[in-house]
């Protein structure tokens, strides 16, 4: 790491839950899975 870099970073929802009302609607791995099978997709149009 160099100076000034983020060694560890933890995200926190709950700002955006209290003043938006914001609630997730998938799980990160759930959503990362989806992802990735919308980007092989795309790499790959045939399949």
């Amino acid at each position: 790491f160099r100076a000034g870099d983020v060694r560890h970073s933890l995200a926190d929802i709950s700002k955006a839950s209290t003043y938006f009302g914001y609630s997730p609607s998938q799980r990160i791995g759930d959503g990362l899975h989806v992802a990735m099978e919308w980007y092989v997709s795309l790499l790959n149009p045939s399949a």
